[in-house]
């Protein structure tokens, strides 16, 4: 299986989007050989140390490998949390901020894809295919996600310590 992969990973179709509104083959690979995902996001993160002062939130978007990336994981959930869940054992491990920066902008790519699709250049059936937010963000905690999403600001800090303080107390 891994050297099938390895050839498909290796064929041009695997780093372009599919122009009739399919599910890229990337993704479709990533169910087959979840290591293959991990040596994708493992790469996304070794030019992001080799670059610190990279924009990411920028790049994910025009750079065109990172690009098809991204949309591979809005057009699989269960490939999105498995990058969220190894971006944390990574973070964990490492205790590198880069590990967090790469996270938190590829999130709010994810949700950028969510909200916009056709500004990421996805078909309009492709867009149409994507499963609600829900199943990229299964808690309950959707105001704490909107919060950490957002920009930075004194008052967004607020409403963190706010947000947190009242589930502590439901939690009491």
């Amino acid at each position: 299986m891994g050297t099938i992969g390895i050839d498909l990973a290796r064929h041009p179709s695997y780093h372009v989007l599919p122009g009739d509104g399919s599910i890229p083959p990337r993704a479709l690979l990533w169910h087959l050989d979840p290591s293959i995902l991990r040596h994708d996001l493992s790469e996304m993160l070794r030019e992001t140390i080799a670059r610190p002062l990279l924009y990411l939130r920028k790049e994910l978007h025009d750079r065109v490998s990172w690009r098809v990336i991204v949309i591979c994981l809005v057009c699989s959930p269960p490939a999105f949390l498995e990058m969220r869940s190894l971006f944390h054992i990574w973070f964990l491990e490492t205790g590198m901020c880069s590990v967090l920066e790469l996270c938190t902008a590829m999130v709010s790519s994810v949700l950028d894809v969510l909200l916009e699709p056709m500004a990421w250049g996805i078909s309009m059936e492709l867009g149409q295919k994507f499963p609600f937010t829900h199943a990229y963000f299964p808690s309950q905690q959707r105001d704490l996600l909107a919060i950490l999403t957002g920009p930075i600001s004194c008052r967004r800090f607020m409403d963190l310590v706010s947000c947190i303080e009242a589930m502590v107390c439901l939690e009491g």
